[in-house]
């Protein structure tokens, strides 16, 4: 059998010639390279090493990646644009995205104590935070409060140090729940949909007419 070096690049698979396609945007040593869903055929070793590739030239190679492989999105970019019917209906870092279509952040803590005395303690920081669910964490015989806020992780953070500083808790884990990026994606791209008809094309508004009475 021949080496995959010595074949044509049109009889490669589909995964090899997708390799080669990326190897050859970068022979001239470009500073901007745009890739379109570079990761479709390829293993997820592959899929690995082209990320990897991704991160070792940051700094020297700007990339511009399209794809609809989203987790592909979140790992590899430091800014996203999400397109809905050929119009940007969201645009900056995770964080920032995170920030602006989610009202809520939700974190975990796993403690000891009473679960009134907790949310006392908690309050004291955001009187509106909300307990969402309370379960006994098996062998330990601590218990799993899920909590959520409407001022994001920075306040959740600061409720984590609040506690640290309470001995009766005795935290021994704390995790703040962050939206991916696919959760945004249905979220920013709701409204544009519901805009939309099956066609892609715009909804047209119903118009009232009335007539006044004399």
């Amino acid at each position: 059998e021949r080496k995959v070096s010595e074949r044509k690049i049109g009889n490669l698979s589909k995964g090899f010639r997708q390799r080669v396609g990326i190897a050859d945007s970068l022979l001239a040593e470009p500073r901007l390279v745009i890739l379109d869903e570079p990761t479709i055929g390829l293993d997820p070793r592959q899929s690995a090493v082209t990320r990897k590739m991704m991160e070792r030239l940051r700094g020297e190679v700007s990339f511009l990646l399209s794809s609809h492989i989203l987790s592909e999105v979140e790992a590899c970019c430091d800014r996203m644009i999400i397109l809905s019917h050929g119009q940007i209906v969201a645009e900056g870092t995770l964080r920032q995205l995170q920030e602006e279509f989610i009202n809520k952040t939700v974190f975990e803590i796993v403690a000891d104590g009473n679960r009134m005395e907790l949310q006392r303690a908690i309050r004291t920081i955001d009187e509106n935070c909300e307990l969402i669910q309370d379960d006994p964490v098996e062998v330990t015989g601590k218990r799993r409060f899920t909590f959520s806020t409407d001022k994001g992780g920075e306040v959740a953070e600061k409720i984590l140090r609040r506690l640290l500083g309470i001995e009766q808790f005795k935290i021994t884990e704390f995790q703040i729940t962050r939206p991916d990026l696919e959760t945004i994606f249905l979220r920013a791209t709701k409204k544009n949909w519901e805009d939309q008809d099956y066609l892609g094309r715009k909804k047209k508004r119903p118009v009232v007419v009335g007539e006044a009475s004399r």
